[in-house]
């Protein structure tokens, strides 16, 4: 699998998608802490001098922390000293509890805050705190006060992360010396020029024992949607216009499906008269009539414009979905993403609106995304970036 820059609420998709193929969360977290431990035994070993010191790993209530109990075992199998610090007397979850068993049953010494030693210094620290999960948000409660109270170690040891440091992005956080993350690496590691965050330190990517089918469409995808509201009225999320149809019907009623299936309140669809007519039309799609008949044409722009701007307007737009390419239609398409730039409604431009947009650029002000198969990237941005 070849990695790219990951957001971060992936890792939270990738992780429910492998659970579904029945990889088990023991297992991802024995490889992410063997990698963690690695880089650690690394560092380690090129310090000089006090050897007799532990190696100190700060253990969240999560998977990350999971995660730092896994490592654990590692570190202390390729000779180190280990002391852990846990912020909490048990983890969230089976995977982490059950690595930090394995710890308590190899002897290492587990000190749960507050009831910590102020007697020793150690020789590096292990950030397990806090994963992606918590990216951005500024870290509270037992997680906070173990920064704290760990702070003053931080300038004078070398600290390696797991995934991301804790707190990164967030006025309390722990800078590293080296960081771990896994699969790949994560929006907001690296500036625009390419130079990683300061915080990261030294960017380490290990990859995990997924297999490819991960990256498919499965149950974690759903996590990518906003959970529906149990108190929500109609309305409250959201009225789609999806404008398609002409040669064919079938794709935009595709779309206006897979819309309501993901629970949007209200979906209009825009099709010329023509494709209108053969559809047999399912109770939760709202058909939207245009002057067009046969094609979408520069005539029924205003009346979508009316559609999109008017009372309650829609919060999004579907444009494609076999529309067809016709020099009248392209036209239409072309205005209507103006309309929606200046408007700042998201658009997902898809199938033959494509060819609407400005030859390997993106419309000003436009928010949205496109969904082009190979051939279309090709005619938009050309063979060589597609």
């Amino acid at each position: 699998m070849d990695p790219w820059t990951m957001h971060i609420a992936e890792v939270g998709v990738f992780d429910a998608n492998a659970a579904a193929l029945d990889v088990q969360t023991v297992d991802l977290m024995e490889a992410a802490g063997q990698a963690l431990a690695s880089e650690t035994a690394r560092i380690a070993e090129s310090l000089e001098g006090a050897e007799h010191r532990e190696i100190w790993v700060l253990c969240g209530p999560g998977n990350n922390g999971g995660d730092g109990f896994a490592a654990s075992i590692a570190i202390k199998e390729m000779g180190h000293p280990v002391r852990i610090i846990a912020t909490h007397v048990i983890q969230k979850g089976e995977a982490a509890e059950h690595h930090r068993n394995r710890c308590r049953d190899a002897g290492i010494k587990i000190d749960v805050w507050p009831l910590v030693s102020e007697e020793s210094k150690p020789r590096m620290i292990v950030d397990s705190l806090l994963g992606s999960g918590t990216y951005g948000g500024k870290p509270r409660g037992d997680v906070a006060a173990v920064m704290q109270w760990i702070n003053p170690h931080l300038d004078i040891v070398p600290v390696v992360a797991c995934d991301i440091p804790t707190g990164f992005d967030s006025d309390l956080m722990i800078s590293a010396t080296s960081t771990v993350t896994f699969h790949s690496e994560k929006m907001g590691m690296r500036f625009e020029d390419g130079s990683i965050h300061p915080a990261i330190g030294r960017l380490c990517v290990a990859p995990l024992p997924w297999p490819k089918e991960v990256l498919d469409c499965g149950p974690g995808d759903a996590l990518r949607y906003p959970p529906l509201d149990l108190d929500a009225r109609k309305g409250d999320r959201g009225r789609l216009l999806v404008i398609g149809g002409g040669p064919y019907h079938g794709a935009p009623i595709l779309s206006g499906d897979a819309a309501a299936r993901c629970g949007c309140d209200l979906v209009h669809i825009a099709m010329p008269k023509d494709a209108r007519n053969r559809v047999e039309w399912p109770p939760h799609l709202i058909p939207e009539s245009i002057p067009d008949e046969v094609t979408l044409t520069m005539s029924s722009v205003e009346h979508l414009i009316g559609r999109i701007l008017s009372g309650r307007g829609v919060q999004a737009i579907v444009i494609g979905p076999g529309l067809g390419r016709g020099e009248e239609t392209i036209r239409a398409v072309v205005r209507l993403l103006y309309i929606a730039a200046e408007g700042g409604i998201p658009v997902v431009v898809d199938a033959d609106a494509i060819a609407g947009l400005p030859k390997g650029s993106w419309p000003d002000k436009l928010r949205g995304i496109v969904t082009p198969h190979s051939r279309e990237a090709e005619e938009w941005i050309g063979p060589e970036i597609a």
